[in-house]
């Protein structure tokens, strides 16, 4: 995770989230791998069914303690998954 290796790190992830079932951490990460792993799938209902999964996973951990940018992730998945999304460029930010 601290190489940004997502796709490296989900089935680590996903072995140590059933090992784990109520670690918060391993959970909050998973559900980051998968939301990373729906961004590259093109069939729309397959991109779907992970984003459902994510978002699933995170319900469940969201309560413990501070996660700002969780609840900002999960507001933004409906709860039926939502369809593909795609995002405006980024703005140039010029600094004076």
């Amino acid at each position: 995770m601290d190489e940004s290796k997502m796709m490296e790190a989900l089935p680590i992830l996903e072995k140590l989230a059933t090992q784990n079932p109520k670690d918060g951490e391993v959970q909050f990460y998973l559900g980051f791998c998968i939301f990373a792993k729906s961004r590259e799938i093109k069939d729309p209902f397959l991109h779907k069914q992970e984003r459902l999964r994510a978002r699933d996973i995170w319900c469940w951990p969201k309560n413990w303690g501070d996660r700002t940018v969780l609840n900002q992730v999960l507001a933004s998945i409906p709860p039926d998954g939502g369809e593909r999304q795609s995002f405006p460029p980024m703005p140039t930010l010029i600094r004076t």
